[in-house]
C-alpha cells in the first residue's frame, strides 16, 4: 500500500464520543478501590482545556459494574498490585473506553475534592497502598465538590483579580487566584494552563454547586490589559 510519508511524526487514535471523567483508586494487594469519581468539564475545542471537575460521593459510577471490570483488568494488565492510580475514561454509547492511566494521584484538586466530598484524603489512602497497608476507606459522610478553573478572555496583562465575596452562593467553599500583576495570559493553542484563579464549591446537593459555580467569573474578576495577538 502506497501511504503518503509526513515530514513529522503522526499519531492515529480512535476518536470517542461521550463525557470524560477520571478515577483516582488506590491498589492493595491487587485489589482495586475507587476514592475519586471525576467528571470533567471541558472548553475551547478542539484543544480540549480543562475548565473544572465535579465529584459526587453518591456517584452511581462507583457501582457501576462495567467500569469496575475494566479497571480491575487494566491494573492486573499493566501488572499494578499497590500503590495508587489516576485513569481516565471515556463514557462512550458503547460503554467506558480507557484513555490512560498514570501511576500517580489526579491533579486540579481532584484529591482535595474527593476529601470534601467524602471526609476521606486520597492522599493518605495512597500513601497507606505505597506502604502496603490497607487504608480505611469508608466515608465520613457524603456530599457533592466540584472546582472551576478561570481563563482569559484573550491574550492580556494581569492588572488585579478581585474577589467579589457578596455574590458567594451557599456553597462556595474557598476561592484561589493564580495569577500575579503583570502576568502574561493568553488561551490555546497560543498557552495552556494560563489561570488567573479557581473557585471550589461543596454542599449536599451537586445541584445546588453547580448553580453556585455557574458564573465563577463574577466571583472572581479578572482585571487586566489587552495585548495584541
Amino acid at each position: 500500500m502506497d501511504l503518503p510519508r509526513y515530514p513529522a511524526n503522526v499519531l492515529v487514535e480512535e476518536y470517542l464520543t461521550g463525557p470524560e471523567i477520571s478515577v483516582d483508586a488506590v491498589i492493595h494487594d491487587g485489589e482495586v478501590t475507587p476514592t475519586v469519581i471525576a467528571h470533567k468539564r471541558l472548553g475551547l475545542e478542539p484543544y480540549f482545556e480543562e475548565t473544572g471537575h465535579d465529584v459526587d460521593a453518591r456517584d452511581p459510577l462507583f457501582e457501576d459494574e462495567e467500569l469496575l471490570r475494566q479497571l480491575r483488568d487494566i491494573h492486573r494488565a499493566l501488572g499494578l498490585t499497590h500503590g495508587a492510580t489516576h485513569s481516565e475514561f471515556k463514557l462512550t454509547p458503547r460503554g467506558p473506553r480507557l484513555v490512560e492511566v498514570n501511576a500517580r494521584l489526579g491533579g486540579d484538586l481532584i484529591p482535595y475534592l474527593g476529601l470534601l466530598a467524602t471526609g476521606v484524603d486520597p492522599t493518605v489512602a495512597a500513601a497507606h497502598a505505597a506502604a502496603g497497608r490497607r487504608a480505611d476507606l469508608t466515608p465520613v459522610h457524603r456530599k457533592a465538590a466540584a472546582v472551576r478553573f478561570l481563563l482569559p478572555e484573550g491574550r492580556c496583562r494581569t492588572v488585579e483579580v478581585v474577589t467579589h465575596t457578596d455574590r458567594f452562593g451557599p456553597t462556595v467553599h474557598e476561592t484561589g487566584i493564580t495569577a500575579d500583576p503583570g502576568d502574561e495570559l493568553d488561551l490555546p493553542p497560543a498557552a495552556f494552563f494560563t489561570r488567573y484563579g479557581h473557585v471550589v464549591a461543596v454542599g449536599e446537593d451537586m445541584g445546588q454547586v453547580q448553580e453556585d459555580l455557574r458564573e465563577p467569573w463574577r466571583l472572581l474578576e479578572l482585571r487586566a490589559e489587552a495585548l495584541p495577538d
